[in-house]
């Protein structure tokens, strides 16, 4: 993706769509969404920035929930 205007809704889209996954179980789909979206995330507002920690919060989420049901 090219930087522009629109890069700050296609990264929070991104995330939404990795939440889903995220209910669903899904945690390799959800990882991915997620990852993708804090990389946008990052370049665009930098790491400090609510929405990239919101990003960084639900890729923890998925971390965690991943490992509790692998054990």
């Amino acid at each position: 993706l090219t930087p522009g205007k629109y890069d700050a809704y296609i990264a929070i889209c991104l995330r939404n769509i990795g939440k889903c996954y995220i209910s669903q179980g899904k945690y390799e789909e959800a990882l991915k969404y997620c990852s993708e979206a804090l990389d946008i995330q990052k370049r665009v507002f930098g790491e400090e920035h609510p929405q990239t920690k919101q990003t960084m919060k639900s890729i923890s989420e998925i971390q965690n929930n991943s490992k509790c049901h692998i054990q």
